[in-house]
């Protein structure tokens, strides 16, 4: 697990150096067999706030939301990642 945790962690550290969309990983460590990744702080609400305070969204918005998005996710790809965990908790 241990192991697992510093290549993803190293994976992080080279996205977030590579692309200004993606939070820096600025350290990783575990302590007491729990782990941590200390990240950029990006200011915001998630999308699912977002959802959340303001309902529903348009269409348009919905569009405007995604084409800002793809190119990360493309970035990312093109890193021969897949990123397992995209939601609207996880995008601000």
């Amino acid at each position: 697990v241990k192991d697992r945790f510093q290549r993803e962690a190293a994976i992080l550290e080279r996205l977030g150096d590579g692309h200004d969309q993606i939070p820096q990983l600025y350290a990783y460590f575990s302590e007491d067999e729990q782990f941590y990744l200390v990240e950029e702080w990006v200011e915001g609400d998630t999308l699912a706030q977002k959802v959340q305070n303001e309902g529903i969204q348009s269409e348009a918005m919905v569009r405007s939301i995604l084409m800002k998005l793809l190119p990360t996710i493309a970035f990312v790809h093109r890193q021969q990642i897949v990123h397992r965990d995209i939601k609207p908790d996880n995008i601000i």
